[in-house]
């Protein structure tokens, strides 16, 4: 069985489906023109599917009894104008796909293809799980809530597009133990009184005080945390004001915390709103910190990982499967609600990217590589075919 090379043979038809996704992409929950190629995708392969959520779909392949596996691909973009020169880039002015999210989803629909074919091999279940609003961090929560994990599989893997300007696309790197920091989105929002620009001592000028609990913050970070702590707290967004010359009454502003101890990550959420009460008190000011939204820690499950690189390293010939590694960013996805609940692994398969055109995933102007999509969708389809074999299970039950 050579999986890589059948997803090879029927490269471009997935890279057809991920062209038409990065020309039409949609942001947040509602994707209905992705959620419809999907859907017209799965009907073609004649796979058995549900819309558990708007545009959260559930497919499953193989039997009803047995283990089970969950593979999942998000496929919402981002809200970013897009500035590459593809011939397919996005013909929705604001959004684009500037995370690799319609290689994810072309990827697992390769995937599910291949699945499809090899369905009597099976010995269990494959659940796919077409996500939207990833980037939103509540898409895992709705399909969640949506009964995703009813049944409840066993073990569930996703995978992530990496552009790197110095590595052949292809390569699979999975990391042990901690893959992505928690997030915890804030808003702090300041109220003061308005007032002419002239005369400031008629006024409390919520910049100001914008201005000290963001340098307060700053400095929490540099001297209170353990500095053998990965930790990082970004403001990203500030608002107020309306001229130049009037004192606005409010300020607000935005932004991210991300952590690798959760113990550590109580603490700084706590001291965050200290500073924000009595730095706002000392201007003569209210002030209010909330938190939006919040992910865990991503963790790989360490068995589960050490199984797939053995798998991959063993079978999937024609590419190279990097060293098992601790691979720790300060991203966050919110896949971390899957893994918190059933043992996992979140790995990367590198896009390497045009010569000289090297840039950031969310940037305007990144690319990925379409040749990426046939290796991610023998993976998620070698992670299976394992998985569910009788051999593997029987291995297991020997143990």
């Amino acid at each position: 069985m050579d999986l890589l090379n059948e997803a090879i043979a029927d490269k471009h038809h997935f890279i057809e489906i991920r062209h038409f996704l990065h020309q039409n992409p949609e942001i947040g929950l509602q994707l209905p023109v992705t959620t419809q190629r999907v859907k017209d995708e799965l009907t073609r392969l004649g796979i058995e599917f549900s819309e558990i959520t708007p545009s959260g779909i559930k497919a499953v392949v193989g039997k009803s009894t047995g283990r089970r596996i969950l593979l999942r691909g998000d496929m919402d973009a981002l809200p970013v104008d897009e500035k590459t020169e593809l011939d397919f880039a996005s013909e929705n002015p604001g959004h684009m796909h500037a995370c690799g999210h319609d290689l994810h989803t072309a990827m697992l629909l390769g995937a599910a293809s291949l699945l499809k074919r090899h369905e009597h091999e099976l010995d269990g279940q494959v659940i796919l799980m077409f996500q939207p609003g990833e980037e939103t961090a509540d898409g895992a929560k709705a399909m969640l809530d949506a009964g995703i994990l009813d049944p409840k599989p066993d073990v569930a893997l996703a995978i992530h597009i990496a552009g790197f300007e110095e590595h052949p696309t292809g390569v699979v790197a999975i990391g042990l133990g901690p893959v992505f920091a928690s997030r915890d989105e804030f808003v702090v929002s300041i109220t003061g009184k308005g007032g002419h620009g002239a005369e400031p001592h008629d006024a409390k000028n919520p910049i100001y005080g914008a201005v000290k609990v963001i340098e307060a913050l700053t400095d929490m970070m540099t001297y209170e945390k353990d500095a053998s702590i990965p930790g990082v707290l970004t403001v990203c967004q500030i608002a107020s004001g309306s001229a130049a010359n009037i004192i606005p009454e409010t300020c607000s502003f935005s932004g991210t915390l991300r952590m690798t101890d959760e113990a550590k990550r109580q603490s700084i959420l706590s001291r965050m709103k200290t500073i924000v009460d009595f730095v706002c008190q000392a201007y003569g000011l209210e002030g209010n910190l909330a938190i939006r939204s919040s992910l865990p820690m991503l963790i790989n499950d360490d068995h589960f990982s050490r199984q797939l690189h053995t798998w991959l390293k063993d079978q999937l010939q024609g590419t190279v499967i990097a060293p098992l590694e601790r691979y720790l960013s300060m991203g966050s996805d919110d896949f971390a609600l899957i893994a918190d609940r059933v043992p996992s692994v979140y790995l990367h398969v590198i896009s390497q990217s045009p010569q000289g055109r090297h840039y950031p995933g969310h940037h305007e102007k990144v690319e990925f590589d379409d040749e990426a999509i046939p290796f991610g969708s023998a993976v998620y389809a070698t992670a299976a075919l394992n998985y569910l074999s009788k051999t593997q299970q029987k291995e297991e039950d020997q143990q």
